[in-house]
């Protein structure tokens, strides 16, 4: 998952999630641990409006993968080729620096968490 953060001097930041199925599923049991109850009451009875609910889903969401799912800063500049996605670069910046640490195994795998 990939989010847009700033704009500085034609250059984009993306904030990149690392999505191994390990930390997928470490979200997914503390989103089913968490209690929904106090969220689907106050909109059953009508406490907040669906618009404020989702607004507070989303936080919690977010709140939750920052906690669970490691993530990256990824820049993109106007130079770079128009294929090179956010997540791409993510992985061509790991297979380097594993490379240059002469650590082969890893840099031919760089999408793999270790």
């Amino acid at each position: 998952m990939v989010f847009l953060t700033t704009t500085v001097q034609q250059h984009l930041k993306f904030v990149v999630y690392v999505r191994i199925p390990k930390y997928i599923n470490d979200l997914f049991t503390a989103l089913g641990n968490y209690s929904w109850a106090g969220l689907l009451k106050s909109t059953r009875f009508s406490i907040i409006d669906v618009d404020t609910a989702f607004e507070e889903f989303n936080s919690i969401l977010r709140y939750f993968m920052k906690i669970y799912i490691p993530q990256h800063t990824v820049c993109l500049k106007p130079k770079d080729p128009s294929f090179v996605t956010p997540l791409i670069k993510h992985i061509l910046r790991k297979r380097n620096l594993a490379m240059r640490r002469h650590k082969l195994e890893k840099a031919f795998c760089p999408w793999q968490e270790n």
